[in-house]
């Protein structure tokens, strides 16, 4: 992907590898709400996956961070909320879907 804009940007798109053991990491990488959501469903983790990243990506920071400091407060088919404890700010993304094979985020810097 590609992408251009005026403001900072921070995609993530990943392959869905449905033999990875997400279950492995999901205490160190997510809220116990977003545990409880993801619900050991692959498609989901892939899904708050890459929308954390795509907000780390768009921060400059990336997975240096603490990902338990974002959180995500609802995942909708057109948005996604994102909260960000350690900054108080909560922030809109776009999911991206690909045909059962690809996920990802789109997230752009607030003004």
């Amino acid at each position: 992907m590609l992408a251009f804009f005026k403001r900072e940007v921070g995609v993530d798109i990943e392959k869905i590898n449905y033999k990875f053991e997400f279950k492995d990491i999901l205490e160190n990488c997510f809220t116990r709400d977003e545990i409880i959501n993801i619900d050991n469903n692959i498609i989901s983790f892939y899904r708050y996956w890459t929308a954390k990243e795509a907000y780390l990506k768009c921060d400059g920071i990336g997975l240096i961070r603490n990902l338990r400091e974002i959180e995500i407060i609802s995942y909708g088919n057109k948005v996604i909320e994102i909260s960000d404890n350690k900054n108080n700010i909560i922030s809109r993304l776009q999911p991206l879907n690909y045909d059962g094979k690809y996920v990802g985020a789109i997230c752009l810097e607030e003004k």
